[in-house]
């Protein structure tokens, strides 16, 4: 029978954490407005109902906390119940 291995960080001193109870956010970064062929606008931002609630410039750049899907389109969260489409702009990782 094979011996078990288990993964842990190290915190200091003799103090660890096992691996399985570590959560790296992946979903979490930055969102710049840049909509694809059209490079001067906007784009909407929704509430969870799919509702517009206001219009982002530009090559602004916002804060994402997770990611989300309705009717099987992924949007953005950027908080407060407030959603951009994934597809109108570019989105970089925070590790």
């Amino acid at each position: 029978m094979a011996t078990p291995h288990y993964f842990a960080y190290r915190l200091g001193g003799k103090q660890y954490i096992d691996s399985t109870d570590v959560v790296t956010p992946t979903n979490r970064g930055v969102f710049t407005v840049n909509v694809p062929n059209h490079p001067s606008w906007g784009t909407a931002v929704y509430n969870d109902q799919l509702k517009p609630l206001r219009i982002l410039k530009a090559k602004s750049k916002w804060q994402v906390y997770d990611t989300t899907n309705f009717s099987g389109i992924t949007y953005y969260d950027l908080g407060g119940h407030q959603y951009v489409k994934a597809g109108n702009g570019t989105f970089v990782p925070h590790y």
